[in-house]
């Protein structure tokens, strides 16, 4: 058996002091007639159904299907210690799976075997169960974290000479992570009255809101296989079709890309667009040699929904051409020259570009029609310029960008002028701006790209195109960064892991942002106190969501909150909407 439940926690383990909460709750007489009348029909008992539908909880919690769960049991197998006062109460582990397409009955006809099982063989110590599996004490309790205790008597009613009256004492001391104790309350003829139920918490695991939230989605689970016994595992929505916490999201943004880069070329014509080396373009100049080079597309009959596909280096041509295809209402399809041929190749035969804007130097074997940007006549038009721009719908598509699919083979991924322009206006809180000087450090063929590129022009800052050799000099790279005075930088973790090596304080940047992959808080901690001028975020998202969707500190664990008019949601294994703090997969 797995040796941990990993159940949600709120702090990590191992950082309080083993003092308990409790939460209480009750289970209503009505539900738990219905609770014994299901257990009859299935030759089980209370508690086993019980069991079985905290064992639908907490595998709902974790997304585990292997659930193990301990109970007390009386340890008087042998009548002979009938009358023999003392303590012989000992522990079983209830090991039960939970797939996520069985019915309720079967899990319980499974529950039933299973505590059977268990209890014919309860006379055998727990310690030497322990001892038996390795499983000795770490930082948790040895084979489960989860008691479970079924009283079927009422201590209020016990009736001892001398004695005037019962309390329940606690020690105040958290045995497990978790311990549920349900206690039948029945009427004097034995009617049920309801059931009593404590929820015992590791009070430094766990807040009291998070287990306080649990015991409605017992009493849920009980109220559903009680109506519906067929109903499957995976099927229980512990959340009612009220609970959506789904944020409104506000209209969106209608404007296209290159309409956005427009409108900073008519605000700042002379402001500086492009830095390449000694080469730069201002607005006004970006604006007049992308909107020749749209023209030229128009020309050949290329508009909206056509694909182009962009195969130059990383130099001030490729942005041009990326902007020209957008401006001629075509979906860029950004192709990094420095893969090996067999792949472009093979993304060309997937995407069938109408054109591919490249230079002589393009030697790919392709039947897809080739435009040289740096042909002399091409070259003559981009330095004339042209204030071409095709209508673009904001629906439309603006790049296609392939991924790593599952399979094996790259898949393309669309996405549309609507989504790109939502993700810059759901941003603007951060303040870019014309001060601002970010980098093209990605390949142009990973997302991340995106957001660098129109990040910067879509705001009015300065793009510092970085080549791809500098790109793999941390050294060099950070000599760049200081030298163009860059504010805002985008890393994923692992190509900061190489700037982190070089001993710089750029004094000129002013946020940090990570995404891409998975980032460790604490790699990043000791980096930003060195420079407290320097603000990090962590933003995640993936190619089918426009780059990003959440935001939150870099310092901290997790990765934030969603962006304004972003919905993300936490799914359990059927695609049902989860309780916070739950267990599942993440969708946006």
């Amino acid at each position: 058996a797995p040796p941990l439940l990993a159940l949600p926690t709120d702090r990590p383990r191992g950082d309080g002091d083993g003092a308990a909460g409790r939460v209480r709750f009750s289970v209503p007489a009505e539900l738990h007639a219905a609770v014994d009348k299901l257990a009859r029909a299935h030759d089980a008992t209370t508690f086993m159904v019980v069991h079985a539908a905290l064992a639908v909880l907490l595998a709902t919690l974790t997304a585990a299907e292997d659930v193990t769960v301990g109970t007390p049991v009386s340890g008087r197998v042998d009548p002979m210690l009938d009358d023999v006062a003392g303590m012989f109460v000992g522990t079983v582990a209830l090991r039960l799976p939970v797939p996520a397409r069985a019915t309720f009955a079967e899990l319980l006809a499974d529950t039933r075997r299973v505590d059977l099982d268990a209890f014919a063989h309860a006379d055998v110590p727990f310690d030497r169960v322990v001892d038996a599996l390795g499983a000795s004490a770490s930082r948790h309790h040895p084979v489960f974290q989860v008691m479970l205790a079924y009283e079927s008597f009422a201590l209020d009613g016990l009736d001892v000479p001398g004695v005037t009256g019962v309390r329940e004492i606690s020690t105040g001391t958290a045995r497990f992570d978790l311990e549920v104790t349900v206690r039948e309350t029945r009427s004097d003829a034995g009617t049920p009255t309801g059931l009593d139920g404590v929820l015992t918490y590791d009070r430094g695991l766990f807040d009291h809101d998070t287990v306080a939230a649990w015991a409605p989605f017992l009493l849920r689970i009980l109220d559903v296989v009680t109506a519906d016994p067929a109903v499957a595992v995976g099927g229980i929505d512990l959340l009612g079709p009220d609970d959506d916490a789904s944020a409104p999201r506000p209209a969106p943004d209608t404007a296209t890309l290159p309409a956005l880069v427009a409108e900073q070329a008519r605000r700042r014509p002379d402001a500086v667009a492009l830095t390449h080396g000694a080469d730069t373009l201002t607005y006004a100049q970006l604006h007049a040699r992308s909107g020749a080079l749209a023209e030229m597309l128009a020309e050949r009959g290329l508009g909206v929904e056509d694909v182009v596909a962009v195969a130059l280096p990383r130099s001030l041509d490729l942005v041009v051409a990326i902007l020209a295809v957008a401006r001629a209402g075509a979906v860029y399809l950004p192709l990094d020259v420095t893969h090996p041929p067999a792949r472009l190749r093979a993304l060309l035969d997937d995407a069938a570009p109408a054109a591919v804007l490249c230079d002589t130097g393009f030697a790919v074997d392709t039947d897809v029609a080739l435009l040289h940007v740096d042909a002399p006549e091409v070259r003559q038009r981009l330095d004339a310029g042209a204030a071409f721009d095709a209508a673009v719908p904001a629906g439309a598509g603006a790049y296609l960008i392939y991924t790593s699919g599952s399979t094996g083979i790259p898949k393309g991924v669309l996405v549309g002028h609507e989504a790109a322009a939502a993700v810059f206006a759901a941003t603007g809180d951060v303040g870019f701006g014309p001060r601002d000087v970010w980098t093209l450090f990605h390949s142009p063929a990973f997302d991340f790209s995106v957001w660098e590129m129109w990040g910067a022009l879509t705001t009015g800052g300065r793009l510092v195109v970085v080549d791809h050799y500098t790109a793999r000099d941390p050294g060099a790279f950070a000599a760049l960064l200081d030298g163009e005075g860059v504010t805002v930088l985008n890393q994923t973790p692992t190509a900061f892991g190489q700037l982190a090596t070089v001993d710089t304080a750029l004094p000129t940047l002013r946020l940090l942002i990570f995404g891409g992959e998975a980032l460790d808080p604490g790699r990043v901690r000791p980096w930003l106190a060195d420079r407290p001028h320097v603000r990090a975020v962590n933003m995640f998202g993936i190619t089918e969501t426009t780059v990003h969707v959440t935001r939150g500190p870099a310092a901290e664990p997790g990765v934030g909150r969603p962006l304004p008019g972003f919905d993300v949601q936490i799914l359990d294994r059927s695609l049902r909407r989860t309780p916070p703090g739950t267990v599942g997969e993440l969708y946006v």
